[in-house]
């Protein structure tokens, strides 16, 4: 654990306690004493002697000699080598990596799992003095926005795998604190009980968990819809047969004729053409002759979170994201008309969004106590740098009290 103040931070702040254990000695050799004068005889005069001194006298003053004084501040270089500490000219950073699973936004107690999470990252950044970073930019405006805006804001970011940031000065922010605690990362995990609800549905049939068992709801899965952009679904192309199959065995409507955004699953949007040239690609088993429209640009800000499908030739003519895809190439005829529709299937499914609300059983399930870990400070390497010096520091001192006191 690491504690910042001021321009330091110590791993170990318990250990600062050590300094006391100077200023005692040296309480200790400065506390005050009477000086009193005593009889060595019985004779007259010596016990006239005692009447006359019986009083207090002055207390000389006490000095605190070179042996000692060297003494004294090896015993606080120790201390300060024992508490740890790293240097810190700038104020910590601290890139927080959020934990995008449905659970995070299961509700109790008036919060969902996310907020609490959130709340406690920067708690636990105030009392360490720490700055939060979050690593993608869709997050920051996600953090306190409502339910509805941080799923969308969610969605739109890449999924990160925790294993990637097991870094210093990296923070996990989770609801259920990891199996396999990361080695430099630190974690908060907001915790939190079982949440019963729904869990999939199947066609119209929404499927519940009531804590026990699973209950189906007949006709009470919620709407979704598919919503497409240059792409005319009554065409005979091959794509937007498999679009209508893919739509009708799930039982999504298409078309954006619904009530709001929260209702849409996917977005499919086609390029307004750049070019109109013939070109070949495929993958999965099948391949098609198609009309190139363009390519997918990953690197522009509004198509964050897409990862590319299908490319030709290094340039992107498909990619896809959770609750979107974009295509630059309408594909003819396909080689293998099963293993095509099956390949479109599959990335359909994997971009369409599950409808509000329905969370998967495993992601419902408790997620134990609050927990959290402090990451190592970055540049952890060199970080018992300067506890090695005031260590040395501290043997140096007492070498020069030992002779200071022998001379």
């Amino acid at each position: 654990m690491s504690w910042t103040y001021l321009a330091l931070a110590w791993e170990r702040p318990s250990a600062l306690a050590l300094l006391l254990v100077p200023l005692a000695l040296l309480l200790f050799v400065l506390r005050t004493r009477e000086s009193r004068v005593v009889a060595t005889s019985d004779l007259e005069p010596w016990r006239g002697a005692e009447v006359r001194g019986s009083g207090a006298r002055p207390r000389p003053p006490r000095r605190v000699g070179p042996a000692l004084a060297l003494a004294l501040l090896a015993l606080a270089s120790g201390a300060l080598a024992i508490a740890g500490p790293v240097a810190s000219a700038a104020p910590l950073q601290w890139t927080c990596v959020l934990d995008t699973s449905p659970s995070m936004e299961l509700v109790s107690g008036g919060k969902s799992r996310r907020q609490r999470a959130v709340d406690a990252a920067e708690d636990l950044a105030r009392r360490q003095g720490a700055v939060l970073r979050w690593i993608a930019p869709a997050l920051d405006a996600a953090m306190h926005a409502t339910a509805a805006e941080a799923r969308g804001a969610i969605a739109r970011t890449p999924a990160t795998s925790f294993a990637a940031w097991d870094l210093p000065g990296a923070l996990w922010v989770t609801d259920a604190a990891p199996a396999d605690p990361p080695r430099f990362a630190g974690f908060v995990a907001s915790g939190g009980a079982a949440v019963p609800g729904p869990v999939a549905v199947e066609g119209r049939d929404r499927i519940d968990w009531d804590g026990a068992g699973l209950v189906r709801v007949p006709g009470g899965a919620p709407v979704r819809r598919v919503q497409l952009d240059g792409l005319d679904l009554g065409s005979a192309v091959p794509l937007a047969r498999v679009i209508r199959a893919w739509a009708g065995a799930r039982s999504i409507e298409i078309g954006g004729g619904g009530s709001g955004a929260g209702s849409i699953a996917l977005r499919v949007s086609v390029s307004r053409p750049t070019e109109k040239r013939e070109l070949e690609a495929g993958r999965d088993g099948w391949t098609a002759a198609g009309r190139r429209l363009g390519a997918v640009r990953l690197d522009r800000a509004q198509d964050a979170g897409l990862e590319a499908w299908l490319s030709s030739d290094g340039d992107v003519l498909v990619a896809g994201g959770p609750g979107r895809i974009e295509i630059a190439w309408v594909p003819g005829d396909p080689s293998d008309p099963a293993a095509f529709a099956v390949s479109w299937a599959s990335f359909l499914d994997a971009c369409a969004l599950p409808p509000a609300g329905v969370v998967p059983l495993d992601e419902r399930v408790a997620a134990g106590d609050p927990a959290e870990a402090v990451p190592s400070a970055l540049g952890g390497s060199d970080s018992g740098s300067a506890a090695w010096i005031l260590a040395a520091l501290a043997t140096l001192l007492l070498l020069l009290a030992l002779l200071a006191r022998r001379t």
